[in-house]
């Protein structure tokens, strides 16, 4: 599995990398860590845009915004959500442990 974390949006709109991992490439205990986060998250049932959480703004006018990318043998999705959006505890908790974990694996 494949998991890449990038920026985007902002003043310039420059998407930035800010972490990826191929899990093939992992000692397995993380490889599985790994891997069961994005379960645990459902990810490839995930809408390709975060919902905000209630009085939170996720269109165009956000400013910074993260993708979230992720590949196995079968399939590629990639959710898109406002810094400061989808990542609430109903199901957000999920993308942002995905998100630290790469992160912090860079």
């Amino acid at each position: 599995m494949y998991i890449r974390v990038a920026q985007v949006g902002g003043f310039a709109g420059i998407p930035v990398e800010l972490g990826s991992v191929d899990t093939a490439t992992v000692p397995a205990a993380e490889a599985e860590r790994l891997e069961r986060l994005v379960r645990d998250a459902d990810f490839f049932r995930l809408p390709a845009l975060a919902e905000a959480s209630e009085g939170e703004n996720i269109g165009a006018d956000v400013g910074m915004r993260y993708e979230i990318t992720v590949r196995d043998d079968r399939r590629s999705h990639t959710v898109t959500l406002a810094d400061d959006a989808g990542l609430a505890e109903s199901g957000g908790g999920g993308l942002r442990a995905i998100l630290n974990a790469v992160v912090r694996r860079a």
